[in-house]
């Protein structure tokens, strides 16, 4: 696939990803989520994708099998650094998400956090293909839902990135990203085709609604 714009996290990003994001309201809501959910959950396999810092990859406690890809290798190597008490069965790779290197329906669960909103508009029927087709379970995915603020919600959000806001975000501010509306996350679901079993609302963040929706294969 044609299309290199979640590559653009180099080594300048990796060094300062968590440091930027780790005071967001909903960075926490993520970790707390994916902790929660996989404290008692037991699974064969699970991809995380993309993995980038490797965040997650401590919560799979109950997970045989934990398969950690981005398309960055300066990701990659943050991730290498997360992962506590050698973990033997945390296998990361560099993997493009539009034409992954495994088997059909090899994965019990997808996970994928922070990347819809960074794949043009035109290129995500083809990663919900891809999902679909590597998945025999659920996919657990986050999203900014895009919708309109009013005047108070907006003047709030202003004020909240003027605080956030980190010496080194330059770092990582030319990553275009994308809106998407329900609408919209609504016809890729159709179109692989999935069923939403969760829809779980975050908090909202500068202009968009953030939400883990939970999905199977329909």
């Amino acid at each position: 696939m044609n299309y290199d714009g979640y590559e653009k996290y180099d080594n300048q990003v990796a060094e300062t990803y968590d440091i930027a994001r780790k005071e967001e309201e909903h960075w926490k809501f993520e970790n707390e989520y994916i902790k929660n959910r996989y404290k008692n959950f037991k699974t064969d396999r699970v991809l995380d994708l993309p993995v980038g810092t490797g965040r997650f990859l401590n919560y799979y406690v109950n997970v045989k099998e934990i398969f950690g890809c981005d398309i960055s290798k300066d990701m990659l190597n943050k991730a290498k650094l997360a992962v506590t008490n050698s973990k033997e069965n945390v296998f990361l790779s560099k993997e493009d998400a539009f034409n992954l290197s495994y088997a059909d329906n090899y994965f019990d669960e997808i996970i994928c956090f922070r990347l819809l909103h960074l794949i043009p508009p035109e290129l995500r029927e083809n990663l919900f293909k891809e999902f679909h087709r590597v998945l025999k379970g659920n996919l657990v995915l986050q999203v900014y839902l895009s919708r309109d603020y009013t005047l108070l919600e907006k003047v709030k959000n202003k004020i909240i990135c003027f605080f956030n806001a980190m010496p080194n975000t330059k770092a990582w501010s030319h990553i275009k990203s994308y809106p998407l509306s329900l609408e919209e996350l609504n016809r890729l679901i159709n179109s692989v085709p999935m069923k939403v079993n969760k829809k779980n609302f975050l908090c909202q963040y500068t202009g968009a609604d953030v939400y883990v929706f939970e999905l199977s294969k329909d």
